[in-house]
């Protein structure tokens, strides 16, 4: 009797989440946008700026105030606030 009671609870169990319904969910490939190739390809700028000019290491013993970044540093941290923007945007059209 417990096994059977078991199988109604299991059974009730799937067709409450749709199991055996004809109609499927569907993954759908979405397509990239402009606004996504850009930011992928700003990104990758980005990364690579800070490979090139690394910032500057900072030692407390040898001096008490860090360096000041460099400007390449500085553009390529400005580069990666691209897709915080463009989501900002794409979700307020005024």
């Amino acid at each position: 009797a417990a096994r059977l009671e078991q199988a109604l609870q299991y059974g009730e169990s799937l067709d409450a989440r749709g199991y055996g319904n004809r109609r499927r969910s569907r993954y759908r490939p979405l397509d990239w946008s402009v606004s996504d190739i850009l930011g992928v390809a700003l990104s990758i700028a980005a990364l690579a700026m800070i490979l090139i000019a690394p910032a500057p290491p900072y030692d407390p013993y040898l001096s008490l105030t860090p360096a000041t970044p460099s400007v390449m540093s500085v553009v390529a941290v400005l580069l990666l606030v691209y897709p915080a923007v463009a989501t900002t945007i794409r979700r307020n059209p005024e």
